[in-house]
């Protein structure tokens, strides 16, 4: 909750300075879409608390889904190189799925959280001889494999 506090508390003093504040908010506002490329955001839990606060209609379920995959998320930035964990997006769509998406020169990786208790995973490749893959994520899953599969392709 600190994190979380002293993370807002930086962002109004950032983009109140008067000489500099214009500079802050453009810096600010680009962590809206990217994940830990922002300078604010400088570890996992600070993710997940900017994501559920941002996207407050989140129902139980998807909430409940997102702790599972950041509490993997933040197994992977600790045992890999944090610079290494890549960067991904997320979006609130008009039909009320979190995504989780990263675009990479292989193609694109989706985690979607629906707020009718339905999570998957899906992989679309740039390349036709790649295969596509889908599979559902249940809140007793292997958000282990999810996570290295979200962050490998």
């Amino acid at each position: 909750m600190s994190n979380l506090i002293n993370h807002i508390k930086l962002k109004a003093e950032l983009s109140q300075s008067k000489e500099f504040g214009s500079a802050y908010e453009k810096v600010l506002q680009g962590g809206d879409s990217k994940s830990f490329s922002s300078p604010i955001i400088d570890d996992v839990s600070g993710l997940l608390n900017y994501i559920l606060i941002k996207y407050d209609g989140l129902t139980g379920f998807q909430k409940n889904m997102l702790a599972n995959i950041f509490d993997e998320f933040q197994n992977v930035h600790k045992t890999i190189d944090p610079k290494r964990l890549r960067s991904f997006e997320h979006y609130f769509n008009d039909d009320n799925e979190l995504l989780l998406f990263r675009e990479t020169e292989n193609g694109l990786i989706n985690i979607i959280i629906n707020p009718d208790e339905c999570a998957a995973f899906s992989f679309i490749p740039n390349n036709s001889e790649e295969q596509r893959q889908l599979y559902f994520i249940y809140p007793e899953g292997d958000f282990e494999t999810l996570t290295y599969n979200f962050f490998s392709h």
